[in-house]
């Protein structure tokens, strides 16, 4: 009897440090004060947003959407609600502030990195649900540009889950991280993937 006891307690102990390992891969911000659904400022031009975020975790959306709109207006908080939603349902969960992933990427190229870019790219992949934040947030290389389309065109093709947020309009997008990236995050193909770009009207709530 008190070997089954310790069997489970070995499985419970077991299950429990897999879900804290998944949670910490999913590199959410805000670690001790988390953005959710429940305490998220919904201000006039929000509204449709925060409906479609939460429909979204709820798999009553397209798989890939994109909030817009002006800096501060609540995309990254959406991005984290829904990311820690869909934890709470036991799915794998990656969020990356773009620039950071895209230095990531790059260091796979140092002589010191320990990771392959293909493993890594391979390892974005599998993720259950990615959000990408800030895209645009600054001119991108050829090589960002090549890693981020890469990405979401996999997504997009496999029709995984995948969240996109930025600030910038598609003419404005198209400047600083190409032509072929901005058409896949403004696309209105499903041919190509359905994605379902959702503007936030309201202003910046810091100010």
């Amino acid at each position: 009897m008190q070997q089954a006891r310790c069997k489970c307690y070995i499985r419970v102990e077991t299950l429990r440090a897999r879900d804290q390992f998944r949670r910490q891969q999913a590199n959410l911000p805000h670690p001790l004060h988390p953005r959710t659904f429940e305490n998220f400022d919904e201000r006039p031009g929000t509204e449709v947003a925060l409906r479609v975020c939460q429909q979204f975790v709820l798999g009553g959306t397209p798989t890939a959407i994109v909030l817009t709109g002006f800096t501060g207006n609540g995309k990254s908080h959406l991005l984290e609600a829904m990311g820690r939603v869909m934890l709470d349902q036991g799915v794998s969960v990656r969020y990356e502030f773009v620039p950071t992933l895209i230095d990531k990427l790059r260091h796979t190229h140092d002589d010191d990195s320990e990771q392959d870019v293909a493993e890594l790219m391979a390892w974005y992949g599998g993720m259950f649900l990615l959000l990408l934040d800030d895209v645009g947030a600054e001119r991108m290389t050829p090589f960002g540009i090549e890693k981020i389309t890469e990405l979401v065109d996999q997504r997009l093709r496999d029709e995984s889950r995948l969240v996109v947020a930025t600030n910038k309009p598609f003419e404005e997008l198209q400047s600083l991280a190409g032509p072929r990236l901005a058409s896949r995050i403004y696309q209105g193909n499903p041919k190509l993937g359905d994605m379902l770009v959702v503007p936030i009207g309201a202003s910046d709530y810091r100010r």
